[in-house]
């Protein structure tokens, strides 16, 4: 992205861990703060986890988003929360600006 000037907000670590629902620990299959090292190396902020969860990909695999067909989940919580962040910092004064689109005739 920064090769051809995309600005970065944030980092979303997909898969984060998984969450027994037996003893409702957290289980970091692929490591632990693997997206914290990274966006420290690219300066920019982690703006959220999503857990490795069979309902989401159910839903997914349905074409149903998590947010509408279960809103009031933890996991439809978590990704109000991401988008809350986005756009926090969407409204900042130092916010990256988008591309100028011009259309010419």
């Amino acid at each position: 992205f920064r090769k051809v000037n995309v600005p970065l907000i944030g980092l979303v670590e997909n898969m984060a861990y998984f969450k027994c629902g037996n003893c409702d620990s957290k289980h970091y299959l692929f490591g632990q703060e693997g997206a914290q090292h990274t966006a420290k190396e690219m300066e920019i902020d982690v703006i959220g986890e999503i857990p490795i969860e069979q309902s989401i990909r159910e839903l997914c695999d349905k074409g149903q988003p998590t947010v509408a067909a279960k809103p009031d989940s933890e996991t439809a919580a978590m990704y109000r929360d991401i988008a809350q962040r986005v756009i926090d910092k969407l409204s900042t004064k130092d916010a990256p600006k988008g591309p100028t689109i011009v259309i010419e005739d």
